[in-house]
């Protein structure tokens, strides 16, 4: 008989597989979940670095209006309660209900963006201008929200 191998180390190399084994599956485990994880966090920032893009754009398109002319700038703040919804081509459509659904499509998903035009309690001559954007179907769960006052400068 070989000296490496008897009857009482058969048992033993046995146990020894079906540990190795279950290691083996522990480990795969938590490296798809950790995968997994790490691909949902890289989408959600992709989709929170997309909406702050729409938010920045809806600021630019305000300072330019504002730029073009301070009265079309001023009715916009002191008509429809200055609440805007801006859809991907940067037309400014009045907000009806409080919603903004859906008005800009990608391949990858769906953003709500509005603007909302707003007096300064404390001088007539600054606006504050908010933007914010969402996603439509819940992956944000916070919307990107951004503020800036704009005076009349010229």
């Amino acid at each position: 008989m070989n000296k490496f191998w008897s009857r009482d180390s058969f048992g033993q190399t046995l146990v020894e597989a079906i540990v190795v084994i279950g290691i083996v599956v522990l480990l795969s485990t938590g490296l798809i979940a950790g995968t997994t994880a790490s691909l949902k966090a890289a989408r959600v920032d992709r989709e929170k670095t997309e909406a702050v893009k729409f938010a920045q754009e809806a600021l630019e398109t305000a300072r330019s209006i504002r730029d073009n002319s301070w009265d079309t700038f001023t009715t916009y703040r002191d008509t429809n309660s200055g609440q805007y919804c801006m859809g991907s081509n940067n037309t400014l459509t009045p907000q009806i209900n409080n919603n903004c659904v859906g008005n800009i499509v990608l391949s990858d998903g769906t953003y709500s963006r509005s603007i909302q035009f707003s007096g300064s309690e404390s001088d007539p001559n600054v606006t504050v201008v908010t933007a914010s954007v969402g996603s439509v179907d819940g992956s944000l769960v916070d919307p990107v929200v951004l503020t800036t006052y704009f005076t009349q400068w010229k």
